[in-house]
């Protein structure tokens, strides 16, 4: 028993979402060798990984008909983030379910957005493809129910892509992208300069601290945990600093040719 199709579909309880049932189950009658489980908590999602590997299945993609946000789904009441996913399956031997080049798909709105949601992808990839190879891909915006899938008017897919050994790489990056993040700490450290006087004293040494953390951590051998750990850190250090170029700016109204700070 090879090449099989999961399913998953989850439905928060009591809420006027519509189901996602509809959904999987139309998804998996497009192609043969279609798996449907309904899976209403983290316990569930476990014992059907394990009663799969059981049964000697492997699956060539596993699909998620859930909610969604910035690096986690919803089954059930529970969420699934990269916490754990971790915890819950890192080393533990459910690698073996997917085989070479399974795809895993989460189709529900915003998980891949912003940092936590291109990491949650790195790690899905490291953790449950990273065997054989694969990949692990989500949207950055919002999702509407169609079956047979959910469709994504705005937004971007991201892809992390697995290969054997668990080398990692990320397809359309918006903030675990070290060029970015060099940029991103580049405009803070200028507008440090420009604006520190504006902070008292202990945040401007925070500021410059962070700042500091924020550059130290693009050289983290754990290449998408430092990332994340940079991003973390700039959002942080943006957030004050724009609020002294405002308060630097409130003297003179028109502001000319001031460039607008990331966000996160």
């Amino acid at each position: 028993m090879t090449g099989k199709h999961l399913h998953i579909w989850s439905d928060i309880p009591d809420t006027p979402f519509a189901s996602d049932e509809p959904n999987a189950v139309a998804h998996a009658s497009e192609k043969p060798g279609g798996i449907i489980a309904n899976v209403k908590g983290l316990t569930d999602l476990e014992s059907v990984f394990r009663e799969l590997i059981y049964d000697g299945v492997e699956l060539a993609s596993a699909d998620f008909h859930t909610h969604g946000g910035d690096g986690q789904i919803s089954l059930g009441t529970d969420t699934f983030d990269r916490a754990k996913l971790v915890k819950m399956f890192d080393g533990k031997g459910y690698d073996a379910l997917f085989a070479e080049n399974a795809a895993i798909s989460f189709l529900g709105c915003n998980v891949a957005h912003g940092a936590p949601g291109e990491y949650f992808l790195t790690e899905v990839a490291r953790v449950l493809v990273g065997r054989r190879g694969g990949t692990a891909q989500g949207e950055t915006g919002a999702g509407f129910a169609f079956t047979p899938g959910n469709i994504h008017l705005f937004g971007r897919t991201v892809i992390a892509h697995a290969k054997a050994r668990k080398c990692v790489k990320l397809e359309n990056p918006r903030y675990l992208h070290t060029p970015t993040l060099k940029k991103r700490i580049s405009s803070a450290e200028s507008n440090l300069a420009r604006y520190g006087a504006k902070l008292a004293g202990e945040v401007r040494t925070e500021v410059a601290k962070n700042i500091r953390i924020a550059r130290d951590s693009l050289e983290d051998p754990n290449h998408f945990a430092g990332l994340k750990n940079a991003s973390n850190h700039l959002w942080w250090v943006e957030r004050v600093l724009n609020d002294a170029r405002m308060s630097a700016l409130s003297k003179y109204p028109f502001g000319g040719g001031v460039a607008p700070l990331y966000t996160r």
